[in-house]
């Protein structure tokens, strides 16, 4: 029944399942054929790949031009509902596409978040906190995408690492994630939740995939699902990453145990500049918070800032928790060129 628990016997058998698997035996995907052949070897509940949403329309039909006329300037209550309705009637509006970055994103107006986005443009989504990593992530270096979802900072980090670099990109939920960078070889597309530890997860979808979420055990319920969760550290070893030079974490409140599993990344003395994302309203889902966790795990001498949501940028304080929403960069001692960019082009120097 909707709402009841998942049994322990279920969490037990997928818990022997992922181990029966060797997790760190399951190869990387890097698009929707490998994902097709490959994902049951992570003995995981699959999330299946959708086929016929594999070809993106550019050219928008009749419902797709109707949706934006009706609701690209006015936003009345419950349009969103309307447009998922509209989406679930008209199989075209759940296959098209928007530009960005030079290139186009495929969206899926089911999701509601995928509905703003066509609205309003790809290119304003976080638009601060994207112009600012033009200045801190290397050509030929490697980024790690924690929470990708349809893939916007992934494409940005794609492009900004170039053909030579490499961008690692996290995400239970890959279909809209692989159709997006299925042109960016630079891409390795990881369908796993980031933890502090390696195992099965309760994993819930939302009717707006951005706010899709790993659950505890407590939480669950029948309409979840079952994946697996992988932690950084352990995936550096098993990609062969030597240096990590940008890390991007959102992932809805379990940001801290993110970083809580890249203990030995963001102790060492060549640790990536970070930006996770801060929400206090999560407060009941974390144990400790993220900037808890970095600070007991970074060592001395970094530096904090707060951007984004629509406030200036500030300095934060001997990790001070901020009392409202935030994106946070962080930068280590060894990132202090990158530090002196992000000063200049975020008007604080």
């Amino acid at each position: 029944m909707p709402g009841q628990s998942l049994s322990r016997d279920l969490l037990l058998k997928e818990s022997t399942r992922l181990k029966a698997a060797q997790l760190s035996k399951v190869p990387a995907f890097s698009n929707a054929s490998d994902l097709e052949s490959e994902r049951g070897c992570s003995g995981l509940k699959p999330l299946e790949v959708n086929h016929e949403t594999r070809e993106v329309l550019r050219v928008p039909t009749f419902p797709v031009r109707l949706f934006r006329v009706l609701f690209q300037r006015r936003r009345p209550r419950g349009y969103m509902r309307l447009g998922s309705w509209m989406a679930h009637l008209f199989p075209s509006m759940q296959r098209i596409s928007v530009p960005y970055n030079g290139g186009w994103i495929s969206l899926d107006l089911r999701k509601i978040d995928h509905q703003t986005t066509f609205l309003d443009g790809a290119s304003l989504y976080e638009a601060e906190e994207q112009r600012l990593l033009e200045h801190l992530v290397p050509v030929g270096g490697t980024a790690i995408d924690v929470g990708a979802n349809v893939g916007l900072y992934t494409i940005t980090l794609a492009r900004l690492v170039g053909p030579t670099g490499r961008v690692i990109s996290y995400e239970p939920e890959v279909d809209s994630l692989l159709r997006n960078t299925a042109g960016l070889p630079q891409v390795l597309v990881r369908p796993f939740a980031v933890s502090n530890s390696e195992g099965p997860v309760i994993f819930r979808s939302h009717r707006s995939s951005s706010l899709s979420r790993v659950v505890s055990h407590v939480e669950a319920t029948s309409r979840d699902s079952v994946t697996g969760s992988v932690t950084l550290d352990a995936e550096r070893s098993r990609l062969g990453l030597r240096t990590v030079d940008f890390l991007k974490i959102d992932t809805e409140g379990a940001e801290p145990n993110a970083l809580a599993g890249a203990q030995q990344l963001l102790s060492e003395s060549s640790a990536p500049v970070i930006l996770f994302e801060w929400i206090p309203n999560f407060r009941s889902r974390w144990n400790k918070s993220a900037l808890s966790v970095l600070k007991e795990n970074a060592g001395e001498g970094w530096r904090l800032f707060r951007v984004g949501w629509n406030r200036p940028a500030a300095e934060i304080n001997s990790f001070e928790e901020p009392p409202e929403e935030a994106n946070i960069f962080a930068f280590p001692p060894s990132r202090s060129s990158a530090l002196q960019r992000f000063l200049k082009y975020s008007g604080l120097s």
